[in-house]
Order: C-alpha cells, then sequence, then structure tokens
C-alpha cells in the first residue's frame, strides 16, 4: 500500500514573478511546487484549497547581508531607535537600569545620532550623567559604533595610553582621554560582559529566523563571527550555528568573519554537511 501525496493549492489574486503575472495558484504536492497556473487548472478533485482573495504571491526574499546574532539580540533589551534628544536617550538608559539587577551592566542598542536634535555622537560624559555606577555601552544602529561610559571603559581597560586596534579607532579629546566613542574593531576593546546583548541561547536564534520566515525571507546571507572581531562577540556564533542547523526555518548561506585561514578552514568543514538549509558560502572582511 503506497501512502497518497498530501496535495495542496494555494490561490491568490496573482502570481507574480520577475516574468510577470504567470498565474494566480500554486500546487503543492508533498510540501514542495509542484506547479504555477490558473486555478482553474491546478484545482483538482481532492486537492486541498487555502484561498487568500485579492493578494498578491511573489517569490521568497533574500536578504545577502544579514548579521542574524546581533538582530536576535536587538529583538531584546533596551532600543534607543526612537529616542528624540539627548536627555531622552539618558532618561531611557535610566529607565532600562531600573529593571535590571543591581550593579549589572546596562547595554542599549539601536541609537541614532541623526536623529536626535543635537546631531551629535554622545560622550561618556554624556553617559555619565545618566548612570555613573555602572558600566554603560550604547551601541549605534550601524553596528560599526559604540559609546561607552567611564566605568565601560575602566572595566575594559581603555585608557589614554592603549593603542587604536588595525580597522579601528578610538575617540579622543583635546587631553588625550578616550572621549568614550569606539569605532569599528574598537568596540571589540569592551569587556565581553559589555557585548550586545546577552549570551544567544538556540531558541532565542531561531525564534528570530522564524521571525524572519514570516516576513517571506527565505534565506539569509549570514555574517557568522569568531569572537575576536566587535560583531561576533554574542557567543561562540559558529557553534552556534551548527547546533541549529537541523532546525533552521529558513536557507543561511555563512560568510565567516575572521582573518586567519586556519580558522576559515575550520568553519567550512563545520559548516558544511550541518543540515540541508545550513552552507559554507565564503569569508567577510572588512574594506573600510
Amino acid at each position: 500500500m503506497t501512502d497518497r501525496a498530501v496535495r495542496k493549492l494555494v490561490s491568490s489574486g496573482a502570481v507574480v514573478t520577475d516574468a510577470g503575472t504567470i498565474g494566480d495558484s500554486i500546487l503543492i504536492v508533498d510540501g514542495s511546487v509542484a506547479a504555477v497556473g490558473d486555478r482553474g487548472d491546478l484545482a483538482t478533485e481532492g486537492v486541498i484549497e487555502k484561498r487568500y482573495d485579492g493578494a498578491t504571491i511573489v517569490p521568497g526574499l533574500r536578504d545577502v547581508h544579514f548579521h542574524a546574532v546581533p538582530y536576535a539580540a536587538l529583538l531584546e533589551g533596551c532600543s534607543l531607535k526612537s529616542a528624540t534628544d539627548m536627555e531622552d536617550l539618558k532618561a531611557r538608559l535610566v529607565g532600562h537600569s531600573s529593571s535590571i539587577a543591581e550593579g549589572q551592566p546596562v547595554v542599549a542598542t539601536r541609537f541614532d545620532d541623526e536623529s536626535l536634535a543635537e546631531r551629535r555622537l554622545p560622550t561618556r560624559r554624556d553617559l555619565d550623567a545618566a548612570i555613573s555606577d555602572r558600566p554603560v555601552v550604547i551601541y549605534r544602529y550601524c553596528g560599526h559604533l559604540a559609546v561607552a561610559n567611564t566605568m565601560a571603559l575602566d572595566a575594559s581597560g581603555i585608557a589614554a595610553d592603549t593603542a587604536d586596534p588595525e580597522g579601528g579607532s578610538i575617540d579622543r579629546g583635546p587631553d588625550g582621554q578616550p572621549t568614550g566613542v569606539l569605532r569599528e574593531t574598537a568596540t571589540g576593546l569592551l569587556s565581553s560582559a559589555l557585548a550586545r546583548g546577552t549570551q544567544m541561547s538556540d531558541e532565542d536564534l531561531l525564534v528570530a529566523l522564524e521571525g524572519l520566515s514570516g516576513l517571506g525571507i527565505t534565506s539569509i546571507g549570514a555574517m557568522i563571527g569568531y569572537g575576536e572581531r566587535p560583531f561576533g562577540r554574542l557567543g561562540a556564533e559558529l557553534e552556534l550555528w551548527t547546533r541549529i542547523a537541523s532546525r533552521l526555518p529558513i536557507r543561511v548561506h555563512g560568510f565567516v568573519i575572521t582573518d586567519t585561514p586556519a580558522r576559515l578552514e575550520e568553519s567550512a568543514l563545520s559548516l558544511t554537511g550541518a543540515g540541508e538549509r545550513l552552507r559554507w558560502l565564503g569569508v567577510k572582511r572588512f574594506a573600510d
């Protein structure tokens, strides 16, 4: 006795691809697209139909450059994206600090200096004025810049005599002291306890990826950090991806952030074969 194939028909107002409108329905057999065309031709006896009258079906979307682990961390915690001015930004930090354990560092994300009334970057003095009894770090929405208060700088050993790392810089005042602004790889000088978000769990990342699938994104080019760069500070990303490979809701093409050929080779061996929806694709390097 053979099992009958499960046949489903998804009907809409139109199915549109780069070739134009090619019908109004998609026939799915055992989970795979079997045909695209007009409902009248595909709606055969026994097919299970789901109708979305007036809707438009398009192919899945691809985001070719995506920092998935930091993105997942942004979904929780303190966001400064809508802060209107420096006082509003500081008030949000103070409010968030009251919701976490005493002494725990305050780590916030998505601040946008171009949206602030002052049209400038905050400095450690601004952050000190808000919170001076615990470390504070805020990350710009682009992910390439962070601002730390005095306690965060001290906890990370960042001082006047700290050299700029390769590929990054520490903003300094006329007295040579750090202003708190850390650019590009200089954010990697911060203590690991001050990285964006908390230690990422498997479920946290899977929930974030499922959210992407709900937006129509079916594959991403994932930038995967080893930890030596600021974008790989949320735990061991390579191991995280290999652990969840068999459960991925979308296709993931990995670009590994590393300067070491040995680690690049290791990443290829780790990701290849980990899961049918996870693929090693290459290396991510910084050209700016």
